[in-house]
């Protein structure tokens, strides 16, 4: 957990409006170059794939009327995001890009799905580099808790009513682990 706090943490990877895009490798290529740490959002496409989104609709980054649950990995990696040549990553191809040069928070979003917990813990065992897991969810942080303990977790809390715009105003807090 030292890495964490050695620099500055890169929310979404160090993106910039409609140039480079959040949650992108180009974002995360930039966080690196910066020796930022890397915190990125997920959730689970049809096929159970873990995809690197901070949405689960497609509207706001792709200007699609879809949501990321509804399509298969390949389909999301072939759909650009805004007007640049960015596509939508896995999880494999973020810890490929960032090869453990800079620890990656990973942030599960709500709607708690034991699936993507159990994706999460397949993809991270081999991955060399530092990871830690957080959620809104308090079901999601549980689940760490009780099935991979070993894994940093914390559960992030905010004092406004939940919505999708209130979470980046959350404050984290350590469940342990």
């Amino acid at each position: 957990m030292k890495e964490f706090l050695k620099r500055p943490i890169a929310h979404r990877g160090l993106h910039k409006k409609n140039y480079i895009i959040e949650n992108s490798l180009e974002a995360f290529e930039n966080a690196i170059k910066n020796n930022f740490a890397i915190e990125c959002d997920v959730v689970l496409s049809k096929d159970h794939e873990v995809i690197v989104f901070h949405d689960y609709s497609l509207k706001r980054l792709c200007n699609l009327e879809k949501n990321v649950a509804e399509m298969h990995s390949n389909e999301l990696r072939q759909i650009n995001l805004l007007d640049t040549k960015s596509k939508i990553p896995t999880l494999e191809e973020m810890f490929y890009q960032v090869d453990s040069r800079v620890p990656i928070l990973i942030e599960i979003k709500s709607g708690f799905n034991p699936i993507i917990e159990e994706r999460l813990v397949e993809l991270t065992r081999t991955y060399q580099g530092e990871v830690a897991f957080q959620s809104f969810d308090q079901k999601a942080c549980e689940w760490f808790r009780d099935n991979a303990p070993y894994y940093n977790t914390g559960l992030i809390i905010s004092c406004l009513l939940y919505t999708s715009d209130a979470a980046d105003e959350g404050l984290g807090v350590d469940l342990g682990g």
